[in-house]
């Protein structure tokens, strides 16, 4: 083999050694909080009913669930606008998404939620937290 010919064979091996592949950023988790919690702020229970995981579902009705919904929305205190997922824990097929509701006005317009995920069939799906739209109650 030439020196030339060498040459080329070392850079052709060493453009295959380059960095490695970036590591998946996720894999749902924070865009199913993400989903969920805007279906919420949206009043869209139906929306947010359908991100529910099946053991939810099996504890709370959809009508239960609007009606805890709205309870929970005037829990917030104010018309959140924005909902955003300032962190996702994943840990296999379970997470826990740190999410912040904003709106507009004077004054402190942040509430800040946190909320389990489970992933079923590689789909990820809220698991309601039993002190949802309870605020209050005794």
């Amino acid at each position: 083999m030439s020196g030339r010919a060498a040459g080329l064979a070392v850079l052709v091996a060493a453009a295959g050694c380059g960095s490695p592949a970036p590591a998946p950023t996720g894999t749902g988790a924070k865009e199913a909080a993400q989903g969920f919690f805007e279906a919420v702020a949206a009043k869209d229970w139906a929306r947010a009913y359908a991100g529910l995981s099946a053991e939810s579902k099996a504890r709370v009705g959809a009508e239960a669930f609007a009606r805890l919904g709205e309870a929970y929305h005037r829990g917030v205190g104010f018309e959140p606008t924005t909902v955003r997922v300032t962190a996702c824990d994943e840990n296999g097929d379970a997470a826990v998404a740190h999410v912040t509701l904003s709106g507009p006005g004077s004054g402190r317009h942040r509430f800040k939620d946190p909320v389990a995920l489970r992933r079923t069939g590689g789909t990820w799906l809220v698991v309601l937290p039993a002190s949802f739209g309870r605020a209050g109650e005794s």
